[in-house]
């Protein structure tokens, strides 16, 4: 069985393609766990949001 120049350039695209689906896959999960995690600590009042006109930055806020 012989394999053409096609075959293989599709089947290194298919294998590059998928690992590269799988990375991001990842790197939403983990996107999305921060950002709940940080709404979650908003809503408790555990920090404040600021805008310093570059970014948004979240302040601890201190408990007395």
């Amino acid at each position: 069985m012989e394999f053409s120049v096609a075959e293989m350039y599709l089947g290194a695209w298919a294998i590059v393609m998928t690992i590269l689906w799988v990375k991001k896959h990842e790197e939403m999960r983990m996107f999305r766990y921060m950002t709940i995690h940080h709404l979650r600590r908003l809503i408790k009042k555990e920090v404040r949001l600021v805008d310093d006109g570059k970014a948004f930055i979240f302040e601890e806020i201190k408990k007395c």
